[in-house]
């Protein structure tokens, strides 16, 4: 930079020797055959802290010696700024830096480019520049570099006020997320998103996921070797349903007084006492003692009981043993009692060994909060721009998210 004016509430920042961008050769025919003709300057936008801001740059004109080329007079690329933009490449890096922060809307980029750098960079060229340079930004990858274990979740989604769900595969070792649309939470699918996301290389040894229904078949199409660790979390939170299910049944022959009383006390019954406060504890001491033997007492013990398997067990076969006592002959006979509380035995009973699995490895997560995590912060995303108009929106943003653009996906043949 040479000098620096200040004219009329406007600075201009004079740069007499701008960094080239590549060689000078005719960009019609590529041409190295070329003489410099005269000096011309370029007047862009750029951004400042305290007023407005226009660079200075002066380039040069060059004529290009080749008779047969129909182009005779060109301008030299600097990196400073692209021939003909109203704006700076610093401009154009700053909005789009503001915008895939996922932070703000095009309206608040725009705002905050105008209040902060003194710019007018409006939210059309802002969006365009996001668009257009998003390959240059983010290179199409074929191979990653993924771990042997993989957590998977999708998230629901709009597109043109039509539903539809995003894939996040987390790898929680190496720090990978690849994000996939999919139409439907079916099988077929989930599977083909996870195809996707096997041709990047990924092959789980352990796959972290929660207990939806499709889940099981879509792994076997993809990776039928794979393990699997059902999410903690999840199952606990069935069993809390579960458990207010036979509680909720067992209040309905109570008089109205008690049964509100106990829904009173919902959440502090549901949390877990370890995180109650001494005085909520001794309420429900309370309300265990005057509902002693009922299966009030029996489903939160046996929910407790659970909790502590799940928490206090160092390896498999402790854990094997801890569950067999907790659930022995009478506790099974108690559970009987609601239909509710013998789904929460029969759920241990089906699951337990794929809840378990994490034993063998500690670096296998319990629980799917590395994608549960994603996808609040997609979802976050999401609400800033009221859902998405496109779908090639969508895809550039989720793009920007994972930080790769994947190869094109091919239908199933």
């Amino acid at each position: 930079m040479k000098s620096i004016t200040y004219v009329a509430g406007v600075v201009y920042r004079h740069i007499d020797r701008p960094t080239p961008d590549g060689d000078i050769i005719c960009p019609d025919c590529h041409c190295a055959n070329v003489e410099l003709h005269r000096y011309r300057y370029r007047k862009p936008k750029h951004i400042h802290a305290e007023r407005p801001c226009r660079l200075i740059i002066k380039v040069g004109k060059y004529r290009c010696l080749n008779p047969n080329c129909q182009r005779k007079y060109f301008t030299r690329p600097v990196r400073e700024a692209q021939p003909h933009a109203r704006h700076s490449q610093a401009v154009k890096a700053k909005a789009k830096k503001l915008y895939r922060k996922g932070n703000a809307s095009l309206r608040e980029v725009q705002n905050q480019m105008r209040e902060d750098f003194h710019n007018s960079a409006g939210k059309s060229s802002v969006l365009r520049w996001h668009q257009d340079e998003l390959a240059q930004d983010y290179p199409q990858v074929d191979k990653l570099t993924f771990s042997y274990v993989l957590v998977i979740d999708e998230v629901y989604s709009r597109t043109a006020g039509e539903r539809d769900y995003v894939l996040s595969a987390v790898d929680p070792i190496n720090h990978i997320s690849v994000h996939v649309i999919i139409e439907k939470l079916n099988a077929d699918s989930v599977g083909e998103a996870l195809q996707v996301i096997k041709d990047l290389g990924a092959n789980p040894q352990v796959i972290v996921s929660d207990l939806a229904k499709y889940y099981p078949e879509a792994f076997a199409q993809v990776w039928p070797k794979a393990k699997r660790q059902l999410c903690w979390f999840h199952v606990m939170q069935l069993v809390n349903k579960y458990l207010w299910e036979a509680v909720s049944n067992y209040t309905k022959k109570l008089d109205k007084e008690e049964a509100k009383r106990i829904r009173k006390l919902r959440w502090k019954l549901l949390s877990g006492r370890q995180r109650l406060s001494e005085k909520d504890r001794e309420l429900l001491r309370e309300l265990m003692v005057s509902h002693k033997d009922s299966v009030l007492e029996v489903g939160t013990a046996l929910r407790d009981g659970l909790r502590e398997v799940m928490n206090l067990n160092l390896d498999k076969e402790r854990a094997r043993r801890a569950l067999a006592s907790l659930l022995e002959d009478g506790a099974r006979e108690l559970t009987q009692s609601d239909p509710a509380l013998a789904h929460i035995v029969e759920l241990f009973d089906q699951f337990f060994e794929q809840m378990i699995t994490y034993l063998d490895d500690r670096l296998v997560p319990r629980t799917s909060n590395h994608a549960e995590r994603d996808n609040r912060q997609w979802r976050a995303t999401e609400r800033k721009r009221y859902g998405w108009v496109t779908k090639a929106g969508k895809q550039a943003f989720l793009v920007v998210k994972q930080g790769f653009r994947t190869p094109p996906r091919h239908p199933p043949s």
